[in-house]
């Protein structure tokens, strides 16, 4: 089919899909993210999404699994792909707001806060930490591992996570028309606290 990629080639038994959970708080900045029907809201998005993929449904809330321009959210593609694939996913919990709905493993990490004020993610080395033995363990339960994620805010993170590293990058967007400019006045503040601070270790970017 025209629409799909080229066969990787790649021939599993007993592939894994996992879905790290998350949040942060440039969501709630107004127009920063369309992962929910209001910025407040974008802070449920994570367990909804996580209940739509494993149940098939939202049932926890009366909502509709849509974006604010009324297109699905991702998530109804991902349950489509477990059902099609005859798998389930697993689902971290790597900082969330609300208490998940579905079974999910645990990192402990809190939800992130907002980089232009203060440091976004404190627990940065620690939850790295865990991260890579939990990823060592889930190495030996699978042949293929795929690690998915759903943080609204996402992709202003990664941009500034991206720059701070080095990397002239640009990212996309969950609305139609990309919030460019807003996503260029979070960066340069976050910019701004890495300069004052002297950050310069990938962890301490991590950090901040």
């Amino acid at each position: 089919m025209a629409f799909l990629s080229k066969d990787p080639g790649i021939a599993a038994e007993n592939p894994l899909f996992c879905s790290i959970l998350a949040n942060t708080m440039l969501s709630v900045v107004p127009g920063i993210s369309g992962a929910g029907p209001t910025p407040e809201k974008t802070l449920l998005t994570p367990v909804l999404d996580a209940e739509l993929i494993a149940k098939g449904a939202i049932t926890s809330v009366p909502a509709r699994p849509d974006t604010p321009t009324g297109c699905p959210t991702p998530a109804s593609i991902t349950r489509s792909i477990m059902e099609l694939c005859g798998t389930r996913a697993l689902f971290i919990n790597a900082g969330l707001s609300h208490l998940p709905t579905v079974p999910c493993m645990d990192v402990y990490g809190e939800a992130g806060n907002d980089p232009r004020f203060m440091d976004a993610v404190p627990r940065a080395e620690a939850l790295f930490q865990s991260g890579e033995s939990l990823g060592e363990f889930l190495s030996r339960m699978c042949d293929l591992l795929i690690v998915g994620e759903c943080v609204p805010g996402g992709t202003t993170t990664a941009l500034c996570v991206l720059r701070a590293l080095g990397y002239p990058a640009r990212v996309s967007s969950s609305f139609i028309e990309n919030p460019v400019k807003m996503k260029e006045e979070v960066w340069n503040a976050v910019a701004g606290r890495i300069r004052a601070e002297g950050v310069e270790s990938p962890m301490d970017i991590l950090r901040c």
